[in-house]
């Protein structure tokens, strides 16, 4: 990892902004733990540097006046991972940043569809999304559709956030 500044820490993660960032404001978030991939974390250091991730993003809104912001991590070589650590980038967006994270899509084949799908049955079988308890849950659409009415939801902010 470049050299960065230590703005927080506690016993499980530290909050760092690198000095030669993405863009200015960029902060990064790194667990305290050999962990080089996120699925080597513990659960609770997943969930802390997730949550500490999420909160970053709205201190970058409001601290930066950003338009946006994204939640990067290079999981893995093949994503491009350059450090041995696990770190999430929380990186502040305005229109015309010069910043550019576009991929181009790919139109898979309905065999190659049908092929992903039996090798991905789990998410099907909702294993992969676990309950509060940490038992295996469904989502129905009376579930999203309170997400997208809730008072604090996505829209509602970034709607408030353009008034300024």
């Amino acid at each position: 990892m470049s050299e960065a500044v230590t703005l927080l820490e506690d016993e499980a993660v530290s909050v760092k902004m690198p000095r030669q960032g993405y863009v200015a404001g960029h902060l990064i978030v790194v667990p305290k733990t050999d962990a080089m991939i996120l699925e080597e974390l513990d659960e609770a250091v997943l969930t802390k540097l997730l949550t500490l991730g999420n909160r970053l993003c709205g201190v970058l809104f409001e601290a930066l006046e950003c338009d946006g912001t994204n939640l990067f991590v290079q999981n893995g070589v093949a994503a491009g991972q350059v450090d041995d650590s696990v770190i999430l980038h929380v990186i502040p967006r305005w229109e015309e940043d010069g910043l550019d994270f576009s991929w181009s899509k790919q139109k898979l084949g309905e065999a190659q569809l049908g092929q992903l799908e039996e090798q991905l049955s789990f998410a099907a079988n909702n294993d992969a999304i676990p309950s509060d308890n940490g038992e295996a849950r469904t989502v129905d659409s009376d579930d999203a559709e309170e997400v997208v009415e809730g008072a604090d939801n996505y829209y509602a902010k970034q709607f408030k956030r353009g008034l300024r």
